[in-house]
């Protein structure tokens, strides 16, 4: 008697649950492309565009806090809602997050700190993992903001 043998495949897929981490290699890539910035405003805006690819949210702002003045800047120019001014310094001098919703503001560096930044989504707000790979994000750039944003800058650190 002659068996016949058939090859079989075998195949795993892998589903992205939403609660798995992006690669440590994919948040090196962002935090690297924000490293590479020359300039603070561009700094900020690959910040920006790399905390939302990262977090997959639907906006980013990152703003700086001048101590001395008490006021914030983004890339927009100078942020006059008192109330985000106000949670901006909470947030930089405490070094701990702020949590709203689906709205998050991140220190970037330890505190003290003079850059934060804010991610939004519209809806579902961010589980642990997310805010973890923004925490490391956060943490990987903060010395090269350190290097680029002025203590002090009348015009806006990124004008």
């Amino acid at each position: 008697m002659v068996a016949a043998v058939t090859p079989v495949r075998l195949e795993w897929r892998l589903r992205r649950n939403e609660h798995t981490l992006p690669p440590l290699l994919k948040i090196a890539k962002s935090a690297l492309d924000v490293v590479r910035a020359e300039t603070p405003r561009i700094a900020a805006l690959r910040l920006e565009r790399e905390a939302c690819l990262v977090t997959r949210s639907a906006e980013a702002s990152c703003m700086a806090f001048d101590w001395a003045r008490r006021t914030a800047w983004s890339v927009h120019g100078q942020v006059t809602f008192q109330q985000l001014v106000d949670l901006v310094a909470e947030v930089a001098g405490s070094g701990q997050r702020a949590i709203f919703g689906a709205t998050v503001i991140e220190p970037i560096g330890p505190a003290p700190s003079r850059i934060v930044l804010a991610i939004r989504r519209h809806v579902t707000p961010y589980n642990e993992v997310e805010l973890a790979a923004l925490a490391r994000l956060a943490r990987a750039v903060a010395p090269r903001f350190e290097e680029l944003v002025p203590a002090r800058d009348p015009a806006g650190p990124f004008i």
